[in-house]
């Protein structure tokens, strides 16, 4: 187990760091806003404990993703969608999951759902480092 765990914490930090990097190709005014958004949903991930309470803190991050835009590509829609699902998930259907060996990787919805988000940021970040650094603001 304490192998796996910090194969995990090394996979996203991985990811992260090759995502933050694709950043630096986005508009000087967009790139705060990404890597914070990043950095948040890769911490959040990575919490060893959680309540439904902290994601109130990922409002933030899914903000700053979906600002001044007026057509979201799918993986916004994704954000949003996952977001929606961490509060009105009835987690109370997964619970009889736990403790039945492969069965009980889907007793923690909540998990698969914020990997779920790491994901999309991470595909939306690279989608914002292809547009053209001389054209207007890319989340505009």
């Amino acid at each position: 187990f304490q192998i796996i765990k910090y194969v995990i914490i090394v996979a996203v930090a991985g990811a992260s760091v090759w995502v933050l990097r694709l950043s630096y190709r986005i508009r000087e005014t967009d790139k705060l806003a990404v890597q914070v958004a990043l950095i948040t949903i890769a911490g959040m991930l990575l919490l060893p404990a959680s309540a439904t309470y902290h994601f109130l803190m990922l409002m933030l991050p899914l903000v700053l993703l979906l600002r001044g835009k007026s057509t979201w590509n799918i993986w916004q829609h994704i954000l949003v969608g996952c977001y929606l699902m961490i509060g009105f998930l009835p987690y109370r259907y997964f619970r009889e999951f736990d403790g039945k060996q492969w069965l009980t990787l889907l007793a923690y919805p909540r998990l698969w759902i914020m990997a779920m988000m790491f994901i999309a940021t991470c595909f939306c970040v690279v989608r914002y480092s292809k547009y053209n650094l001389n054209s207007e603001s890319v989340m505009a």
